[in-house]
């Protein structure tokens, strides 16, 4: 028999309102000044035809890697863009469903970050422990360049469609992680995303996880965590720490839908409430589900189809988030 996810003895009400107390390490500022002068510097074109309603594209990023992403494009007027890319264990091929954004006139990118194919052009297919790949330096740890990714998405995007096009960002899991430190540093390049949506986001208060049990990539990180003395630890966790999510949360104004656990220990619950707490949006919705990375049977998979329904009319760029959410407001809570 499978056993319930840890809840850190934690009941739903403390882990919803977990915040992190992490400070910026020293170094923050500078290195991510640094990220976006480089970001900066890289071509806003991507290569492809956009001839066919559905077509693959090459984009251009950091430290002269390209990757993949499949575009869909809506029939009828298009009103924005939205950036999606996917969880830790996504699979080779993108999917054949019809993106849930269509209807509301969006053109979707999504998009496949380096070292998972087929965004193995310039690398090889590194899935298999991929969140240790360089690890040991900000500068070569792959999610330096994952995020470099997701924000060259969104540039090559807006050049391809248009530069007053509102621009989205949504992330499940290891995706919304990547989308929340994206858009605390598109916010500071002056091209903030106008929504966010986010389901089970990681990357949140690394200090906490260190010292909890977790599963999934967040496991493989504590266990070098635990195999690191004195210095070497000391460094890997600033290095962690440049890239914690529920610190670039700090930086994120624009609307947010977010889908929380009361109990998850893939993306451990409280990490990922740690960091749509830390967001800066006054404008901001919790939609609960009691189970996050766990077969919770099938009124908690009722749940996540619901979160399915709603998130993208939150996206809706013809109406205010606040019309979207006041019809679903009594279904957000458990």
């Amino acid at each position: 028999m499978i056993s319930a996810p840890e809840d850190y003895g934690l009941r739903p009400e403390q882990t919803l309102s977990h915040i992190s107390l992490a400070e910026m390490p020293e170094g923050f500022d500078s290195f991510w000044r640094e990220f976006r002068d480089e970001i900066g510097s890289l071509s806003p074109h991507w290569q492809g035809s956009l001839r066919e309603p559905v077509c693959e594209i090459v984009i251009p990023s950091a430290r002269y890697v390209r990757v993949v992403a499949r575009v869909s494009i809506p029939a009828g007027e298009i009103r924005g863009i939205i950036i999606t890319s996917h969880g830790y264990a996504a699979e080779t091929a993108f999917s054949d469903d019809p993106e849930p954004w269509a209807d509301f006139g969006l053109v979707t990118v999504r998009l496949r970050v380096r070292g998972y194919p087929p965004s193995t052009l310039d690398m090889k297919d590194v899935r298999a422990d991929w969140i240790l790949q360089g690890i040991e330096s900000a500068e070569t740890w792959i999610l330096n360049g994952a995020v470099a990714d997701i924000i060259q998405a969104c540039r090559c995007g807006k050049m391809a469609f248009g530069p007053d096009l509102p621009v989205f960002l949504h992330g499940e899991s290891f995706g919304g992680g990547l989308a929340v430190i994206a858009a605390a540093q598109l916010s500071e390049m002056e091209e903030s995303p106008q929504r966010l949506i986010l389901g089970l986001p990681t990357f949140g208060d690394w200090i906490w996880r260190s010292t909890h049990y977790c599963n999934g990539s967040g496991g493989q990180v504590t266990m070098l965590l635990d195999a690191r003395r004195g210095k070497q630890r000391e460094n890997l966790m600033s290095n962690l720490l440049l890239f914690d999510a529920s610190l670039h949360a700090r930086n994120v104004t624009c609307p947010l839908l977010s889908k929380l656990a009361h109990v998850d220990d893939t993306v451990p619950a409280p990490s990922a409430a740690a960091i749509h707490n830390a967001i800066a949006s006054k404008r901001k919705w919790r939609f609960e589900t009691k189970y996050g990375h766990f077969d919770g049977g099938i009124s908690d998979l009722r749940r996540h189809i619901l979160f399915e329904k709603i998130h993208p009319q939150f996206a809706d760029p013809t109406r205010e988030p606040e019309e979207t959410m006041e019809v679903h407001e009594g279904a957000l809570k458990l």
